[in-house]
């Protein structure tokens, strides 16, 4: 039931790494084919984007688009006001320069990841990748306008397109490190282990002290269950910059797995000093104190973790742990039923709450809990399904039935609806909504379905 947080490396992190890549250097002396009118304007054209570049600096972010539009209303096949503009949207945004996904300490299965975007930002790296789409168009030799597009494709969870972008960053430079690199966080959202080691290893043979790529193949080794190369690459990453507070904190994470759990919690309070604002380092100091069985310090951690980052729910599964420990089970029970809060789609969480009622003496409850949590394993594949065919109606019946073994009537009527819609004849779809509808104490609605089911039978 523990779990490793692991950071995927994209760029470096502002205050964690290097800084070499957190405020992109920009140039503006890009090829460009303005317009005859625009080149009259090119000297206040220029101005504008080096307004926006210094506004972006400042990390002003909408004064900075606003100039970069201003310039692109005088010249609108000014490649790099495009370009810019993208970036501080996706700046604006809530751009991350890395990825992280949830692991399990014990094996290397990926339990939550994929797209970073919340649903808010989605569209502002939409309006990012038009422009880069155009900026690219305009100067298709822009080897920055590729790196970006890639870096939104990610965010926007594309990561085959993204990899695509990279693709072409390489093509153009073949002897860009960074181009490797970010081709190699792509290969790791992907979970394609060893290209991303093939990646991150180019990129440091074209760099050797570039340490994001030292901690991207470090990562990417661990994952691959190479935990012996995974601790050679995090060390060498902090001989280079004893600093990086992520260096520290993966480093920890390896050793959680390796289960040395006192060079994890060593390795942790490192990472706290460097970055004491940063979540991660608590929530795996936490890990390897309760593997140590020391739970008073795991719930002071824990508890830091979610006071610095309340979205996750993992550092509340743990923190009912060690509550449970102590047998403090009530404590146990809110913050697991918090954890189900924030990932309701997570099987696992339910039989972790079974278990603990059980152990709480509490069978019926326990009972529910492991129901709900095969009930939640089944709707899986009917998601799936209805994925790889939309407009199937048989895959939206399958999910309505199912939402209806739950007594989720809002879902299975919507589900009913929708394969009604996609096949009006389906006597078992109308006979199925009649049932809900029955079932919510609606016998009107379940007459006229049952009508209509007959009507159609006797065809």
């Amino acid at each position: 039931m523990y779990r490793l947080v692991f950071a995927v490396i994209l760029t470096s992190v502002a205050g964690c790494g290097s800084g070499e890549d957190s405020q992109p250097k920009m140039s503006s002396e890009q090829g460009n084919s303005a317009s005859p009118a625009a080149q009259v304007g090119e000297s206040e054209i220029d101005k504008l984007i080096d307004d926006g570049k210094r506004l972006f600096d400042k990390k002003q972010y909408t004064a900075a688009i606003e100039a970069f539009s201003k310039a692109i209303q005088l010249d609108d096949r000014n490649a790099v006001a495009y370009r810019e503009r993208a970036r501080a949207h996706m700046y604006f945004a809530g751009h991350s320069e890395f990825f992280s996904s949830s692991c399990n300490s014990d094996n290397t299965e990926i339990i939550d990841g994929g797209v970073s975007v919340d649903r808010p930002e989605w569209r502002s790296f939409q309006t990012a990748l038009t422009d880069l789409e155009i900026a690219i168009r305009l100067d298709t030799s822009d080897v920055e306008s590729y790196k970006l597009n890639g870096r939104c494709l990610m965010e926007l969870g594309e990561n085959d397109r993204a990899i695509g972008a990279f693709d072409e960053v390489i093509r153009l430079a073949p002897q860009d490190a960074d181009g490797y690199h970010k081709r190699g966080t792509g290969h790791a959202q992907t979970n394609d282990w060893a290209k991303a080691i093939a990646d991150f290893t180019r990129a440091i043979e074209l760099d050797p002290k570039m340490v994001k790529s030292l901690l991207g193949r470090a990562i990417s080794r661990s994952m691959a269950g190479d935990m012996v190369g995974s601790l050679v690459d995090f060390d060498a990453a902090i001989q280079l910059d004893g600093t990086n507070a992520m260096a520290y904190d993966n480093r920890a994470g390896a050793y959680i797995k390796m289960r040395d759990f006192e060079k994890a919690a060593a390795s942790s309070t490192k990472a706290i000093e460097l970055a004491p604002r940063k979540w991660g380092p608590y929530y795996n100091r936490g890990l390897a104190y309760l593997r140590l069985e020391q739970p008073s310090k795991a719930i002071a951690d824990f508890s830091k973790a979610i006071s610095l980052d309340s979205r996750s729910c993992w550092p509340r599964v743990n923190l009912a742990s060690a509550y449970m420990m102590t047998g403090l089970f009530s404590k146990a029970l809110i913050e697991i039923d918090a954890a189900i809060k924030l990932a309701p789609s997570l099987p696992e969480l339910h039989r972790i709450r079974a278990k603990m009622l059980a152990k709480m003496d509490r069978p019926d409850e326990a009972r529910a809990s492991r129901r709900k949590a095969e009930w939640m394993k089944q709707l899986a594949p009917l998601n799936q399904a209805l994925t790889r065919r939309p407009k199937d109606p048989q895959n939206y019946q399958r999910r309505a039935v199912h939402y209806a073994d739950d007594e989720q009537w809002k879902n299975a009527i919507s589900d009913f609806n929708r394969s009604i819609q996609l096949d009006s004849d389906s006597v078992d779809a109308l006979v199925g909504r009649a049932r809900v509808w029955l079932a919510q104490g609606k016998f009107q609605k379940a007459i006229d379905d049952c009508e209509q089911a007959l009507k159609h039978s006797s065809k």
